[in-house]
């Protein structure tokens, strides 16, 4: 087992219900492993600091996973195939082309060792090309969730389909065409080509499973076109259980004066007094984990902030010229909420 332990995050079992994945967009896209090494990669991820890309290598107990999964027992050779598998190549979408895709390792290593209390570890560490989709990942976007918020999750599709609802949310309500969503949930078989089938086998059953065993709550409806279904309409529920600190002593003349505003110039908008004064009502129940700099330093709150808002000015902007958003600061309100949410 590695012994420079500065480069090692350990016991990750401890406190699972508040560990938060930062996932990049390039990985959403990872479908080859099973719904349980997904689940691993989610823990990898919810336990490394993507902020210091030396720190890349994980040691877990094989118990403490079996904690986090809530099963009695993981047998080493299954666990052992699984993340063999891990460290097999992934397809990883190439941005600059629709039809284009990279090649590379996730894991570089992974090691096994039972101590003298028959205690099994396992030590991951990821490689050096997927460094760029796992640390630093603001430049190219990331979905931020609670692991707890997939580990009940029994299927694979129900897996993806509850990224891909996260990941929209801030549409509200939107409509995907139905051989997209199909792509979408590796879900291609011929036997899927009739909605019925598709509808009855797929849609309804994780719809139940993630409205009954997660917090995101959604409906959906077909689209049709004379008498072929031709897309899928969602509607997610907006989520309204947001940690507003009571702060009505706020002097809002002086929140115009503080360090992350500046960074709302960005935006090229102007924005009112009593928007600013909604902004940072937000902004002081934001997770300290979410915030730069604060792990560090308390002290270093004013310019954690003004990193977290810099970060979701160019979000923002970058999605904007993807597809244009008609209200940015409405935009910006909904991003916030859902990591005030986030614990």
């Amino acid at each position: 087992m590695n012994k420079n332990t500065n480069n090692l995050i350990n016991n990750f079992g401890r406190d699972a219900d508040k560990l938060v994945v930062q996932k990049s967009r390039p990985l959403l896209h990872v479908k080859q492993f099973t719904l349980n090494e997904l689940k691993i990669l989610d823990v990898y991820l919810s336990r490394i600091n993507s902020k210091n890309p030396e720190c890349r290598t994980v040691v877990f107990e094989k118990g403490e996973l079996e904690k986090i999964f809530g099963v009695k027992r993981i047998r080493t050779e299954v666990l052992d195939k699984s993340i063999t598998n891990m460290m097999t190549t992934v397809d990883i979408p190439d941005e600059s082309s629709k039809k284009g895709y990279t090649k590379i390792a996730l894991f570089e290593k992974t090691h096994f060792e039972q101590d003298e209390n028959k205690i099994w570890k396992i030590e991951m560490t990821c490689t050096e090309a997927a460094r760029k989709y796992v640390f630093n990942v603001d430049e190219i976007g990331y979905l931020l969730y609670r692991l707890h918020s997939i580990l009940p999750l029994k299927s694979k599709y129900a897996y993806i389909m509850f990224l891909y609802l996260e990941d929209n949310r801030f549409r509200k309500k939107w409509t995907v065409e139905i051989n997209s969503l199909r792509s979408i949930l590796d879900c291609e078989d011929k036997y899927y080509d009739e909605y019925k089938h598709f509808n009855q086998k797929i849609l309804k059953v994780i719809h139940k499973e993630i409205n009954e065993k997660t917090m995101c709550k959604y409906s959906y409806k077909k689209i049709t076109k004379g008498n072929n279904v031709v897309g899928i309409q969602f509607t997610v529920e907006s989520n309204n259980r947001y940690r507003i600190e009571d702060d009505n002593d706020v002097d809002v003349e002086a929140v115009t004066n503080e360090l992350w505003v500046e960074a709302l110039s960005g935006l090229d908008i102007t924005l009112s007094k009593e928007q600013l004064d909604e902004l940072r009502s937000i902004l002081v129940t934001i997770p300290d984990i979410l915030i730069p700099d604060v792990s560090s330093s308390p002290d270093n709150i004013h310019i954690g902030r003004y990193h977290y808002m810099d970060r979701k000015v160019r979000e923002i902007m970058r999605r904007d010229k993807e597809k244009k958003i008609n209200n940015k600061y409405n935009y910006l309100v909904a991003v916030m909420k859902k990591d005030a949410d986030m614990y």
